[in-house]
């Protein structure tokens, strides 16, 4: 069996993936997931594989989105007073 660079990264998706099943919050899912898409990229990249990278090129933005909002959302929740 042998072991190419891009496996790596191929790991760190599924380990990403199986994070965000097991994650606590939905805050983490989606960190889990963001970091998944990241990690499918390039796994996509290096392994010549189109419909993988242009599916997590495509959820790159919309959980980037869903991080950025939700982060938006617990800091107005900190400003503003009971």
């Amino acid at each position: 069996m042998s072991f190419y660079a891009h496996d790596v990264f191929g790991y760190a998706a599924a380990l990403s993936v199986l994070l965000s099943s097991l994650a606590p919050s939905l805050a983490l899912v989606r960190l889990a997931a963001l970091f998944s898409n990241v990690f499918f990229i390039f796994y996509g990249l290096l392994a010549a594989l189109l419909p993988v990278l242009l599916l997590h090129a495509l959820l790159l933005p919309i959980n980037l989105r869903h991080v950025v909002k939700g982060r938006r959302v617990v800091y107005v929740r900190a400003e503003r007073p009971d």
